[in-house]
């Protein structure tokens, strides 16, 4: 486990199986054989109008030379060619692994790939909760929190209480690591509290955190979601989160595990509260049509506090939006049950340069955002089921 691909190495695709015996979900490499370049032929780059070409010739046939001054000279040209050839077989390597690092790069199919744009080949399992899991749970959690006040130990300390109701996952293989012998690898939480202990400090601090960030959005909107965080009689909290670029494949046998354990509560959640990454994507290019406030015989109306967040978020809504974990996508889509959600901007809570905060690409800005849902027990059971049958 853990092979990284190489130049020239047999490529790699990533598929997934799932074991009914046990929770588990396997990356399979499937190995297709590289072409060996064909013998016989150097090969040399002819440059041509500032573009570089690489080009076969035949091997050069030296005609035997009797004169020892001449052979002096060949031998003086033939080392000069020898430490070109060596420059240009460098830049030929350089080459190479560039072409090949992009096509591995824009390779899909579920591949997980590290930060660096590299594709490692290992076995995942999912495992229930366990203490040795505290660490793992709280990177997971930071993910969905950033900097802001959180007690996270004490919400991972609560999802491990629970076990064996949902699962972490982890390498199928136990990882070696003499600096780190009481931490287990984590590498996605699918958990839930089926009733959130409103008494407990995490639980404040979500609930306070929730509130100050929906002052900015409409009032009505803010006003429903409150109530609905208030006054549900059972209020649970749905965790879905993994590492960035992970397949969103392992989330099917996880969902279907976690339907089958709410289906059997005795007392299930009346409703379930869910954050989730998402990103709001804007292209300087387009032409944006903001819309107008109500004018007077005097000219334009001063825009109040209601009309700003009432024309904010008409433009939030016409943007496109990415989801971290593709099966978010479909939460708001279910016909089953309902739900109330608002989205609020997370870049100040998140580190400069860090793969959570805004990313910008030429004309395209993509700014984090953290999606709130607050769904019936009908709705969450709809979108467990819908994910499960992936």
């Amino acid at each position: 486990m853990g092979k990284v691909n190489k130049k020239n190495a047999l490529k790699r695709k990533l598929a997934v199986e799932e074991n009914d015996d046990k929770k588990r979900t396997k990356a399979v490499a499937v190995e297709e054989p590289v072409e060996a370049p064909k013998p016989g032929k150097k090969q040399k780059k002819v440059e041509k109008k500032g573009k570089t070409k690489v080009v076969e010739e035949e091997p050069e046939v030296v005609p035997e030379v009797e004169d020892e001054e001449v052979e002096e000279e060949m031998d003086d040209e033939e080392m000069d060619g020898e430490e070109v050839s060596d420059e240009e077989g460098e830049e030929d390597d350089e080459d190479e692994d560039e072409e090949e690092s992009d096509d591995e790069s824009e390779q899909s199919g579920g591949d997980f790939l590290k930060e660096t744009g590299e594709k490692i080949d290992f076995d995942f399992e999912a495992f229930p909760l366990e203490d040795e899991d505290k660490e793992g749970i709280n990177n997971m959690l930071t993910q969905i929190f950033l900097r802001a006040d959180i007690d996270l130990v004490g919400l991972g300390k609560a999802l491990i209480a629970q076990s064996p109701l949902g699962c972490v996952i982890g390498p199928a293989e136990a990882i070696d690591d003499e600096d780190n012998t009481t931490s287990n690898v984590v590498y996605g939480l699918i958990s839930m509290l089926p009733q959130i202990d409103k008494d407990e400090k995490y639980a404040k601090d979500i609930f306070a955190l929730l509130k100050a960030r929906a002052t900015k959005v409409v009032s009505s909107v803010a006003k429903e979601f409150d109530t609905a965080l208030t006054s549900a009689a059972r209020l649970g909290l749905f965790v879905n989160e993994r590492m960035l670029h992970f397949p969103d494949a392992i989330a099917a046998p996880a969902c279907k595990s976690l339907l089958d354990d709410v289906a059997a509560m005795a007392t299930p959640p009346t409703h379930v509260l869910y954050i989730h990454k998402i990103r709001i994507v804007e292209d300087e290019n387009e032409e944006k049509e903001a819309p107008e406030a109500a004018t007077t015989s005097g000219g334009k109306k001063k825009k109040g506090k209601a009309e700003k967040k009432r024309l904010a978020a008409a433009a939030l809504a016409a943007k496109d939006v990415e989801y971290d974990n593709g099966e978010d996508a479909i939460l708001l889509q279910l016909p089953t049950g309902t739900a109330v959600h608002f989205d609020y901007q997370c870049n100040s809570d998140a580190d400069p340069g860090s793969k959570f905060a805004m990313q910008k690409k030429d004309s395209i800005t993509k700014m984090p955002y953290r999606r709130a849902v607050i769904m019936d027990l009908a709705r969450f059971k709809a979108f467990l089921n819908a994910v499960g049958s992936v």
